[in-house]
């Protein structure tokens, strides 16, 4: 890969970098639960911070619970945008190690 001129990325690296894909989307609003449920099923909670105590939260208020131990100020009425704004959290937590890896890519060409 090196050769081809792609940087060689640990599996955690590489990890954070697919995560980032859907933690975009969520940060714009986009496909919200979905993504956030495609993180989960795709790479568990190890890379995504904070992000997992979310799912586990809405997924109580969804069965009904009234509030979540995982997220106790969330209701089901504003359990998207406490995720949205853990995702935008998320990003810029990400964000030096996202930008090395595009210059990484860029300078590659």
């Amino acid at each position: 890969m090196n050769d081809l001129g792609y940087p060689i990325l640990t599996y955690d690296d590489a990890e954070v970098c697919y995560n980032c894909f859907y933690v975009k989307q969520i940060a714009n609003g986009l496909n919200v639960k979905n993504g956030l449920l495609k993180l989960k099923t795709t790479h568990g909670y190890e890379s995504i911070g904070d992000l997992m105590y979310i799912i586990s939260a809405w997924k109580e208020l969804d069965r009904g619970e009234p509030f979540s131990y995982d997220w106790p100020d969330a209701t089901l009425d504003d359990i998207e945008l406490h995720c949205i704004n853990e995702a935008r959290y998320w990003l810029y937590e990400n964000y030096d190690f996202l930008q090395s890896i595009r210059k990484q890519l860029i300078h590659k060409r």
